[in-house]
């Protein structure tokens, strides 16, 4: 289809019988070319390493090999772990069945729990395993561990700027992976599992945009120039030839070929994010036999999804993946099934295991072809990342394990496979379900039934017979004895004081073992105690101590997956050229924060901590009553310190917990950090000498320039902070005259008032001067 503009058409339409009118002979274009238009390509995510089938079978045989000695330990174990989910859901009147390899209801005769026809037979469950371990989980996560990075050198700046910008990325990073989520999912893997497994990834994805990016080289273009052949002077280049407008001369045109700088490729890339994920042992597989991951061989991570999505994911399995799956070894077939179904639930057929495997560099030497051996070293210097879905080869990267793995162990296990710390409870909780079973069937069974002997009362007459007040029915009493000898009642079940001291005993040894004391969630203190707030908080302080262990074992293991997860995404900024940004809020509004590459690139990091891993976030509570504290001190620098004008919105959250409650000077400070904005990006902004609040205004412009923000600003845009100074100054010049303007009033309201027409007239007279001569 044509592209020419309209009046081209209508021209050519219009042409005579003959054919056009001779135009002017071609020739090559006039004047400088632009260069050649960039080659556009879409990055490909992800391009597998090519593979020999060879290669492709000793992966596989990788594989087999060095996880078949941990097969028998795993096929016993999940079992195990799958009862620990079901005591977390509630399902633990449950045996476990080798021959469909799943629970079933032991109360039914080895049937579902929904198939009984009586709902009182079968245990009633309270699931004190469940509320302890969610009583921890509360404790533990009111705030998430905050992570410090340490500069390589501290003298160096560079290193300190590298150091700073990756505590802002972890903390971009952990907000997008939505951190506190991730902390629970981590505490409850703990509570039922022996270890918890980070993941840390970087995912390309077109939702989340696209950028460009561009290759640089050169590239040659002709340079047409023309001038006078008489004078020399420069004319333009046309056709025809200018001529000079001194000489009269027709100019001259010369062509050259020049070397230019140019774009010669362009290449648009999916935007991308760091992904973090938390597993436990039914889903990631390590050796049995390590202490730390840096000892085992090999973590295979563990996943199912439907044979149709995986296809979408990998369209070069289209002809080897079809629904239905096929025979596996009884190992990988046990953990998908104790992965996927509940109790008496038939497993999906549709479901396919995916199976991320990563394997160190020295498990090569399994491999018994040398040549073979020697290629998988060159392509995987690292480490290998192979995948397969089922038994069959998806792709394979050049990955080490380290870099994405972060393990949670058991700090009291001698291997990474300890106890889970809900392991206590289990025992508790199978006694705690036989009390109540035991008192229910009290309750239910407390009337007894009734024996009688067929000759003292017709007992089917009687069955018949219309029941009314004061009815009287033949009874025939037995030979020699009263007419109750013919009846007998077994002696009724009766509560006792047995049973309730039983639970309150289950109750203390769950508080032992678990640590879950009523001091953390501000339950009942023991019997005798004053119960006072100083009482309530040492308490409290006292039980926490002890979930400390565990909170610190968090600390110190999220603070590497910060790292890990850090590196990475620098790894990927430099790759993309782009610098991150993302939205803090700060009091009522928003702030752009920048993690700049120039800073997290150059610089390079030490070692990384957690941030008062000793002691546990404080709750809002907690935070009202040490502020409350600092400004009943009366101390002027403590108050000066809460009430200023970086704080005073943090405050009010705190103290008030109004969200839009407004307090004095607040939306003062959001406008002049907006103006600071305005005039940085070259907007005008003129101070209101009636509206503004200067003192606010001022004390937040030198707030901004004393920070990490102006100190940048003034560095790298000196311009641009001179007028924010000069903005400042303003407001700084308004506010010194209305303090003169107040202190002259002041003054003049200060002196006493004129007494009759004396002073005016003394004032008078001394103002005349005196007569000359």
């Amino acid at each position: 289809m044509g592209t020419a503009p309209p009046a081209a058409l209508t021209e050519a339409f219009e042409e005579p019988i003959g054919g056009p009118p001779p135009g002017p002979p071609m020739g090559p274009p006039q004047g400088p070319q632009g260069p050649p238009e960039p080659e556009v390509t879409t990055f490909q995510i992800g391009n597998s390493v090519e593979l020999t089938d060879e290669e492709k079978t000793a992966l596989r045989f990788i594989r087999d090999t060095i996880t078949e000695p941990d097969d028998e330990i795993r096929e016993k174990m999940t079992p195990i772990w799958q009862m620990y989910e079901n005591y977390w859901r509630g399902i633990q009147d449950v045996v476990y069945d080798t021959d469909s390899q799943s629970f079933l209801s032991a109360a039914g005769v080895l049937k579902s729990a929904g198939e009984l026809e009586d709902t009182y037979i079968g245990s009633k469950i309270v699931n004190t395993y469940r509320a302890r371990g969610e009583s921890i989980a509360a404790a533990l996560s009111t705030g998430t561990p905050q992570v410090k990075f340490f500069p390589e050198d501290a003298d160096d700046p560079q290193d300190i700027n590298t150091a700073k910008a990756y505590s802002k990325a972890s903390e971009y990073i952990a907000d997008d992976n939505e951190a506190k989520l991730l902390h629970l999912r981590a505490i409850y893997t703990r509570w039922n599992q022996p270890f918890v497994a980070y993941y840390n990834t970087y995912v390309y994805d077109e939702e989340y945009g696209m950028l460009e990016k561009r290759e640089y080289g050169s590239s040659e273009q002709d340079m047409t120039e023309a001038h006078c052949p008489g004078c020399g002077d420069e004319l333009p280049v046309q056709t025809p030839n200018s001529i000079c407008p001194d000489c009269g001369q027709e100019a001259v045109q010369e062509t050259t070929t020049e070397t230019i700088p140019a774009v010669t490729k362009i290449e648009e890339i999916p935007k991308g994010k760091e992904k973090i994920e938390v597993y436990g042992p039914r889903h990631v597989r390590i050796p049995y036999n390590i202490k730390k991951l840096q000892q085992g061989g090999y973590l295979i991570l563990e996943t199912e999804g439907h044979w149709a999505q995986l296809v979408s994911i990998f369209p070069q399995l289209q002809a080897e993946v079809k629904e239905g799956s096929p025979a596996q070894t009884s190992t990988s077939d046990q953990s998908r099934i104790a992965r996927r179904s509940l109790e008496g639930a038939t497993p999906d057929s549709d479901q396919r295991t995916l199976h991320r495997c990563w394997f160190r560099k020295w498990t090569y030497e399994l491999i018994a072809d040398e040549n073979v051996r020697a290629s998988l070293r060159v392509k995987f210097p690292e480490g290998v990342q192979v995948t397969f879905v089922d038994e069959i080869f998806v792709e394979a990267f050049d990955e080490s394990m380290d870099e994405h793995w972060t393990l949670v162990p058991d700090p009291f296990a001698e291997h990474v496979h300890g106890d889970p710390m809900g392991k206590p409870m289990i025992p508790i909780q199978d006694m705690t379900n036989d009390v109540v079973q035991l008192t229910l069937e009290k309750i239910l069974f407390g009337i007894p039934d009734s024996f009688g002997d067929p000759t003292v009362l017709n007992f089917k007459k009687y069955a018949n017979s219309e029941k009314s007040p004061g009815s009287i029915f033949q009874a025939k009493r037995p030979p020699g004895q009263n007419l109750d000898a013919g009846f007998f009642q077994f002696k009724p079940a009766t509560l006792g004081d047995n049973e309730s001291i039983f639970r309150d005993a289950l109750d203390q040894y769950g508080m032992s073992t678990t640590g879950d004391f009523p001091g953390i969630h501000g339950g009942p203190l023991q019997k005798g105690s004053s119960r006072t707030a100083d009482e309530y908080r040492q308490a409290k302080q006292s039980a926490l101590q002890r979930l400390g262990i565990l909170w610190f074992n968090l600390g110190i293991c999220w603070a590497q997956v910060m790292k890990k997860a850090v590196n990475e995404l620098r790894i990927h900024m430099k790759f993309q050229g782009e610098d991150v940004k993302f939205v803090e809020e700060v009091g009522k509004g928003f702030l752009n924060v920048w993690i700049k590459l120039a800073d997290i690139a150059d610089g390079e990091i030490g070692r990384v901590r957690p941030e008062n891993a000793d002691t546990f976030p404080l709750t809002t509570e907690q935070q009202r009553g040490a502020l409350l504290e600092l400004i009943q001190t009366g101390n002027p620098m403590l108050s000066d310190f809460v009430f200023s004008p970086e704080n005073i919105g943090e405050m009010s959250r705190i103290l008030i917990g109004l969200n839009r409650f407004k307090v004095p000077g607040e939306e003062a400070r959001e406008q002049q950090l907006q103006e600071i904005h305005d005039i940085l990006i070259g907007a005008p902004v003129m101070v209101d000498e009636m509206m503004d609040d200067h003192e606010m205004h001022a004390i937040t412009g030198k707030s901004w320039a004393a920070g990490e923000d102006g100190r940048k600003t003034k560095e790298i845009n000196p311009q641009g902070f001179q007028m924010v100074v000069e903005h400042v100054q303003q407001h700084e010049f308004i506010l010194q005259m209305m303090q003169e303007q107040q202190a002259a009033a002041e003054a003049a309201a200060a002196v006493p008032a004129p007494k009759g027409g004396q002073a005016q007239k003394s004032g008078a007279a001394e103002s005349v001067p005196p007569p000359e001569g």
